[in-house]
């Protein structure tokens, strides 16, 4: 009876799965290569410029007008990611809702005076705009048409940026 070698020397070959692996691998380092270094330029303080957004806050109590104080810090509720500070009000309204009138047309009524306000302003911000849109700080991503939650020194409210532009 003959017995075989079980000490022998087995090649390994590399197979569909490994070159996969590789492939994979490779990509992944490339990939973080180039986001963390387009990352690097974006967010250095060297590049950041000063911007003024635009924004409109709907719907709020008349005495909430003198919570706008030109030079209170705003930050994004969500992220303390401060972005920027208050440079003013523009416009005050009464504000406005849409209802129907009896033919079933919408109109737009106006709340009567010292009750509800729609309020423009403008703040200060130091960022970069990037191909894909405005970096607060470089950091944080805004854009105009988008509602954030902010908090200033002596307000919490809702706001949508109508524009950014730079200074």
């Amino acid at each position: 009876m003959e017995r075989k070698n079980t000490d022998a020397v087995v090649k390994k070959r590399m197979n569909v799965i490994d070159v996969l692996i590789l492939i994979l691998l490779v990509v992944c380092i490339a990939g973080l290569v180039v986001r963390f270094g387009n990352f690097g330029s974006v967010s250095s303080s060297e590049n950041l410029g000063s911007y003024d957004i635009y924004f409109s806050v709907s719907n709020i109590a008349y005495t909430s007008e003198d919570a706008f104080v030109q030079g209170d810090t705003v930050t994004l509720a969500d992220s303390g990611t401060a972005l920027g500070e208050f440079a003013g009000l523009e416009t005050i309204l009464p504000a406005e809702f849409f209802a129907r009138d009896k033919s079933g047309n919408l109109i737009v009524v106006n709340y009567p005076q010292s009750t509800r306000i729609d309020v423009t302003g403008r703040i200060l911000s130091h960022g970069v705009m990037s191909e894909n849109g405005y970096l607060v700080g470089g950091t944080t991503y805004v854009a105009p048409g988008t509602e954030y939650t902010v908090q200033s020194e002596h307000m919490d409210f809702v706001l949508k940026i109508t524009n950014i532009v730079e200074k």
